[in-house]
């Protein structure tokens, strides 16, 4: 187990928590100036389809977001 300050040890998962990068609301990241980077919305319903099947969003073109 890896040694805090004053020989103290630490654990395991205060360890891989403070190497971890800390995710803001919805599993979103924050900026080098602390603001939360929004859902961008913007993903193709070609991409969707890929990931849920060919009958996603039937009706709707490929290129449609």
């Amino acid at each position: 187990m890896p040694f805090g300050p004053g020989g103290r040890m630490l654990s395991a998962a205060r360890t891989m928590e403070s190497s971890m990068s800390k995710a803001g609301l919805d599993n979103r990241h924050r900026n080098k100036d602390g603001a939360i980077s929004g859902k961008h919305g913007n993903t193709l319903v070609r991409t969707l389809r890929k990931v849920c099947g060919q009958s996603f969003a039937a009706g709707y073109p490929e290129t449609e977001s």
